[in-house]
């Protein structure tokens, strides 16, 4: 039975800043196998973030995630919703 991954257990949370949270999402993506976002929020992230061979990232509903630069902000794709 495969095991999941909590990222807000590595510190990744709507609260933290964008250099925190990519620093906990890369820690967790660090783990392999199958890391969950479940928390509803809006998260920062500072930087790139890389998914490694064998790892799968899983966002819960209402979690949307940014990455925030020096200039301005882009939406990235780990978004859902309840239907």
């Amino acid at each position: 039975m495969e095991s999941f991954i909590d990222a807000g257990a590595y510190g990744f949370c709507p609260e933290a800043s964008g250099r925190d949270n990519a620093a906990a999402l890369q820690r967790a993506l660090d783990q392999g196998g199958t890391v969950v976002i479940g928390r509803a929020g809006a998260y920062k992230l500072a930087r790139t973030v890389y998914i490694g061979s064998h790892t799968s990232l899983v966002c819960g509903n209402g979690v949307f995630v940014e990455k925030f630069t020096r200039k301005g902000r882009s939406p990235m794709c780990c978004s859902t919703r309840a239907r």
